[in-house]
């Protein structure tokens, strides 16, 4: 069951993406969090080059890719959902208890998967609240919204 959420939630993150859209009925919004989650994606492979640090299964790698691919800190997918959480929270308060429970278990299943520590997965959610502050203070001070 752990690893089906992880999948569904995370690795096609399409699906949560276009759930947002459709409760959100919004596609200035969506893709707000689309360019949110891209610019966090070079950020978090920088993130976990510089702070490198193995999964509870440790993973081999042999080149760099696979190398930021079996780097445990931070959890990438408990940010993705985080932030798409957190945009709830600010574009479609309806859905966000919902977008909650979904963050609560992605979350949940990297740590029953054996994919991060507990403490990368709070790392993941400080560091979806900060890129999702720092976000929104740039979008305010250029004006895009």
């Amino acid at each position: 069951m752990w690893s089906v959420i992880t999948l569904l939630w995370s690795e096609l993150l399409i699906l949560p993406i276009l759930w947002f859209y459709l409760a959100t009925r919004s596609v200035h919004i969506t893709l707000l969090l689309v360019v949110c989650l891209v610019v966090w994606e070079i950020f978090w492979t920088l993130t976990k080059l510089l702070f490198f640090k193995d999964r509870p299964d440790p993973m081999q790698y042999k080149n760099i890719i696979w190398k930021v691919l079996a780097s445990s800190f931070p959890s990438i997918h408990t940010l993705r959902t985080c932030i798409i959480f957190l945009f709830s929270l600010k574009y479609s308060l309806i859905f966000s208890p919902i977008f909650f429970i979904i963050y609560i278990l992605v979350a949940t299943s990297r740590i029953k998967v054996r994919k991060h520590f507990f403490i990368d997965t709070v790392w993941g959610t400080i560091y979806a609240i900060w890129v999702f502050v720092l976000f929104f203070v740039l979008i305010w001070m250029f004006n895009f919204c």
